[in-house]
């Protein structure tokens, strides 16, 4: 039954033009770095730092795979963009409201009020 699931995820590969180990290597490489992306931008948060690089660094890991489908795809039914589109709004929006809470927590933590600052996360 795996062989059988590892032959369909091959072919799978050949028909879309997408080389399923690149795919596989970029999903879990990017998803390692991603948390130490957000790691990066908890820490800059806590030393009053700029979020923003942390930030679009982890945004743009968070895509990674989906660019390469993107990119590199051929053949690719307009259904799986749009479930691409829904992956990255419902991923993101899951990830800034999981962020937003840790530093409030932090913000709490070191007696800042973060909710009265000029900034909001949403």
């Amino acid at each position: 039954m795996f062989e059988q699931f590892v032959q369909w995820f091959l072919e799978l590969g050949e028909q879309y033009g997408v080389n399923p180990v690149i795919f596989g290597l970029i999903y879990i490489g990017s998803s390692i770095l991603f948390l130490f992306a957000i790691s990066w931008l908890i820490d800059n948060h806590r030393k009053d730092k700029s979020i923003v690089l942390p930030a679009v660094t982890a945004a743009l890991l968070f895509v990674s795979v989906y660019i390469y489908v993107i990119i590199v795809g051929e053949n690719v039914s307009k259904w799986v963009y749009l479930l691409i589109i829904m992956i990255v709004l419902c991923g993101g929006y899951g990830v800034i409201l999981k962020i937003r809470d840790k530093i409030v927590a932090i913000d709490h933590e070191t007696g800042s009020l973060f909710e009265d600052a000029d900034i909001e996360i949403k």
